[in-house]
């Protein structure tokens, strides 16, 4: 399994947002976190239509986070930009059908690894990032 950058970028910007504490330029965001411009801008538009970030235009301009990051979960992040997580193709509701599933020995140890992936990622806050774990 591998995390792609979009959710790399997406949580490493919003650690950057949740320590500045103030309207970010998203160029500013980029330059310090060594993100791509252009790509930024995509990642910030999801996370603004899901409601995370707000996005203020002109001179003075930029993002800034929306609610508190004590109430924002990796979790929430990582589906916002990746969609469901799933380790498997036949553990995705309602996309995939296995013909194998009603015998299958192993599904049952890919579901535990998506859950205990999932549980992870909902216990650790956006909060938690930005003051716990850059301490370490």
């Amino acid at each position: 399994m591998k995390i792609s950058t979009k959710s790399q970028y997406g949580l490493r910007a919003m650690v950057y947002l949740s320590i500045a504490k103030k309207i970010s330029p998203s160029k500013s965001i980029a330059r310090e976190e060594n993100i791509p411009s252009d790509y930024l801008e995509k990642i910030m538009a999801k996370l603004e239509k899901a409601g995370y970030i707000g996005a203020k235009k002109g001179s003075q301009g930029g993002y800034f986070l929306v609610r508190k990051p004590k109430e924002i979960k990796v979790g929430d992040i990582v589906r916002t930009l990746e969609g469901e997580i799933s380790l498997v193709k036949c553990l995705r509701k309602n996309e995939y059908f296995c013909s194998r599933q009603p015998i299958c020995k192993v599904r049952k140890v890919w579901e535990k690894l998506k859950n205990s992936l999932n549980f992870t990622l909902n216990s650790i806050t956006l909060d938690d990032v930005s003051k716990r774990y850059g301490k370490e």
